[in-house]
C-alpha cells in the first residue's frame, strides 16, 4: 500500500481512541482524507476499530480508531424504522405518548370521497 505523507502525524495524534472527524482537527487535514488514510492504515494493521458511536443524534455510526494491531469491531446493523419508533415511544413522557396515540386514533376526513360525492 502506498503510504501517505501524513501517516506519522496521524499515528502521533492518535494517542487515544477517536473518530476520523475529531482526528482531522488535530492533524489539520480534511475529514475525508483522514478517513481514507485510516482505512489504508487499518488494512496495513497500524490501527483498528475499537468501537462504533453516534457522532450526532440522527447521524450514522462512526468508527472509533485505536492505534495498534488489534481485531476491528464489526459495524452494528442499522435499526429499522419500527425499532426506532419503539425505542422513541419507550423513552417518551407518558402524557406526550398519550397525545401522540390520540392523534393516531383520530378519524381523518376523506377528501377524495368528499370531492366525489359533493360533501363539504
Amino acid at each position: 500500500m502506498n503510504k501517505h505523507n501524513s501517516w506519522e502525524r496521524i499515528l502521533t495524534a492518535l494517542s487515544e481512541p477517536m473518530t476520523y472527524h475529531r482526528l482531522a482537527t488535530f492533524v489539520h487535514l480534511h475529514p475525508r482524507t483522514v478517513a481514507r488514510i485510516l482505512r489504508d492504515m487499518e488494512q496495513e494493521k497500524f490501527v483498528h476499530i475499537a468501537r462504533w458511536e453516534h457522532c450526532s443524534v440522527q447521524g450514522p455510526m462512526a468508527a472509533v480508531y485505536k492505534k495498534g494491531n488489534g481485531q476491528s469491531v464489526p459495524r452494528p446493523r442499522a435499526m429499522t424504522s419500527a425499532e426506532k419508533a419503539r425505542k422513541s415511544r419507550a423513552n417518551m413522557d407518558p402524557r406526550k405518548k398519550e397525545s401522540v396515540m390520540a392523534r393516531r386514533r383520530k378519524v381523518k376526513p376523506d377528501f377524495a370521497a368528499s370531492w366525489l360525492f359533493g360533501e363539504r
